[in-house]
């Protein structure tokens, strides 16, 4: 256990504390009056009730936790899992279609398409019982989530501008920021559609943050609609994992928060994913979730750009795409001409450029003398948890690798994708890696979901037949799992045990439904470890006649 687990669980340290460090078995912790005693328990089901910081962080330090969850429970999850996965094989095999030889003058045609409408009909029940029951818990875990985050000003600022948008056109989050369509407003009206609903209903930013993940899930779904269209993919699947993607997200309550990152990014990598198939379409979409979501999003566009321009070497082609491509954009300049407080047009892209280049995130401007390590050390990773660094360090050089190891098999099922996937994705890991001064984690959500959005795509149209490549996705996927992380090894030997038994790979959709539940059970188990369940209450009843007044704001960060 780590500093940061110990203050988590324990509080704060006294300022005389020490490290107690006993000297045997018998060892006898002093009680502290004033500390409000804890029952702690271990992986293993062992148990204890604390009753000083000093015996608290001993504990903590030797794995305890406040968590009651061990390794008896699961193994129930586990039985419950198999026992699931095992009534679905069964259904399936006993409504599977056998050839039915004609019996009473009664056809073969009609006999096939009676059972194979059977065999849906079972299908749809399964696939609908499951449903219900992976967003009810989804459902909860949202909104525990959304109950739990603090306050956060720029949430303040995105919801703001965006009712505004919505109601007048007015991008506006008030004259503290710099007024109507300020430079400073970064998360455009794309990203918080669902939160400006759930506010418009009911004035209620609990709501609200519940609404705009419920939008990020439904945006995906649109594209899965028009992929799945186009492409031959596992469509029940993609439709489980739509509202799973987002909570592998690392600090996924951006979505929440009304931020634009993951909004933009689903519009671009499944621009990206359709470019082939409708050009002039994703070249609109490619500019609606730079200018309409978040501006950082030019950079990967850029350089995917670049990669189609090198391969195709047609300047016409590139006229007729930078034609499609401003549409969004002089829809937006349009807004700023008759709304812009602080100067013309002229000066807006002026003041906008200047914002990018001189950003303490951007790197542009910062000590050429810094290093890499210690640009790493003193910025927001050296808070970072093992898994974070993993994550978001290593498994993107994995996910590249295999792109390379797979790209005649990507290009030939997806057009030419792969250089173009690879540079847009490669371009912001190294700009948030190397150039980044700051290196907040919300930035890196511009290549994190790159990443699990291409994987998803790929488990999901069976490319490979090669078993270490559905390991090696596995793995890259199961490492974003992010509250229990002992489900990360179970997951890969669940799929390990798989592919032993498995001899023909042609169709391996299981691993699919496998990584699906056991992203399920991550995100179920705080349910059955909370004491209570919360309420929704309104914690901002001043922000009922107006959220852009000020007595609105100072309610908001008082609060």
């Amino acid at each position: 256990m780590s500093i940061q687990d110990i203050k988590r669980i324990c509080g704060t340290a006294p300022e005389d504390y020490t490290q107690v460090i006993p000297t045997g078995s018998n060892y006898i912790f002093y009680n502290d009056p004033s500390y409000s005693a804890l029952n702690l328990y271990d992986f293993f089901g062992g148990a204890a009730t604390v009753n000083s910081y000093e015996e608290c962080a001993y504990y903590v330090s030797l794995g305890f936790d406040t968590s009651e969850f061990n390794i008896f429970d699961i193994g129930t999850y586990a039985i419950a899992a198999l026992g699931i996965f095992l009534a679905t094989v069964f259904l399936l095999k006993k409504f599977k279609f056998n050839k039915i030889s004609l019996k009473s003058g009664v056809s073969h045609k009609y006999l096939q398409t009676r059972t194979l409408l059977k065999k849906k009909k079972v299908k749809f029940a399964i696939l609908g019982i499951y449903t219900l029951i992976q967003n009810y818990f989804i459902f909860d875990f949202v909104k525990t989530k959304a109950l739990r985050i603090p306050k956060f000003i720029d949430e303040y600022i995105a919801l703001t501008s965006n009712v505004n948008f919505f109601q007048s056109l007015d991008f506006n989050a008030g004259s503290f920021i710099g007024g109507s369509y300020s430079i400073y407003l970064t998360s455009g009206p794309i990203s918080s559609l669902g939160s400006v609903v759930g506010w418009f209903v009911t004035n209620n930013i609990y709501i609200s943050r519940i609404s705009n993940y419920y939008w990020l899930v439904f945006l995906e779904l649109i594209f899965i609609y028009l992929l799945i269209r186009f492409y031959k993919m596992s469509a029940s699947s993609l439709f489980l994992f739509s509202s799973l993607f987002i909570l592998l997200i690392p600090w996924w309550q951006g979505g929440l928060y009304s931020l634009g990152e993951i909004a933009s990014m689903i519009i671009f990598i499944n621009s990206l994913f359709l470019f082939s198939k409708f050009r002039k379409t994703s070249l609109i979409l490619f500019s609606f979730s730079i200018f309409f979501g978040k501006i950082l999003t030019l950079l990967p566009f850029s350089f995917f750009y670049l990669a189609i321009l090198s391969s195709e070497k047609s300047v016409k082609k590139a006229v007729t795409d930078f034609l499609y491509f401003i549409i969004p954009l002089i829809t937006w300049l349009i807004l700023i001409f008759f709304n812009f407080e602080n100067g013309t047009v002229f000066e807006y892209i002026q003041q906008q450029i200047s914002l990018v280049l001189n950003h303490q995130s951007s790197g542009v401007a910062q000590d050429t003398s810094i290093n890499i390590v210690e640009s790493i050390s003193t910025s927001e990773v050296s808070n970072w948890n093992f898994y974070d660094k993993l994550r978001l360090g290593y498994s993107p050089v994995v996910f590249i690798i295999l792109l390379l190891k797979n790209k005649s098999k990507i290009n030939n099922y997806f057009g030419n994708l792969v250089y173009p996937l690879i540079s847009a994705f490669s371009i912001t890991y190294i700009w948030f890696w190397i150039l980044s001064p700051t290196k907040w984690m919300r930035y890196s959500q511009h290549f994190s979901i790159i990443l699990i959005i291409t994987l998803l795509y790929f488990l999901s149209s069976n490319i490979t037949k090669d078993k270490i490549d559905y390991l090696l996705i596995t793995a890259l996927l199961g490492i974003f799992i992010e509250n229990q992380k002992f489900l990360i090894l179970m997951l890969l030997g669940v799929v390990v045990l798989f592919l032993l038994f498995k001899k023909d790979t042609s169709n391996t959709i299981i691993i699919n439904y496998i990584i699906i539940i056991f992203i399920f059970i991550d995100i179920s188990i705080p349910y059955f470890e909370k004491e209570f369940i919360s309420e929704i209450q309104n914690p901002l009843p001043e922000c009922l006649i107006s959220i852009s007044s000020e007595v609105c704001r100072d309610a908001y960060i008082e609060g």
